[in-house]
């Protein structure tokens, strides 16, 4: 079961560092991108001009939901946990000043 729950983690953070990666290119492009419209937040902005950020967040969340499933059947103790810091890191990143953080966010093990 510990292998299951370690190969899961491992997919996750392969996935996570992945769309990471993607989120700081599409905000390099964002800010270099001298045609955007003003009014245009991040989100709706790569939506449109950066479609593999939401494809790859997508990845993202999908190995998410395994790392938990995977979690929950070894130890729920330890699934709770981990639910728990990932809300409290979601409210922090998600209620900062930084408007890159707010969108697309990504949570990792050992963040």
């Amino acid at each position: 079961m510990e292998a299951r729950v370690n190969e899961a983690k491992k997919k996750l953070l392969e996935a996570g560092r992945k769309a990471q990666e993607c989120k700081d290119k599409a905000k390099s492009d964002f800010e270099a991108d001298e045609i955007k419209d003003e009014n245009k937040a991040f989100q709706q902005w790569a939506v449109m001009n950066y479609p593999q950020l939401p494809t790859m967040h997508n990845e993202y969340q999908a190995e998410d939901g395994a790392y938990i499933g995977a979690l929950q059947a070894h130890s729920a103790n330890e699934a709770m946990e981990w639910q728990e810091k990932k809300n409290r890191v979601y409210f922090q990143k998600t209620h900062g000043d930084d408007q890159f953080e707010k969108v697309f966010v990504i949570i990792l093990p050992e963040d």
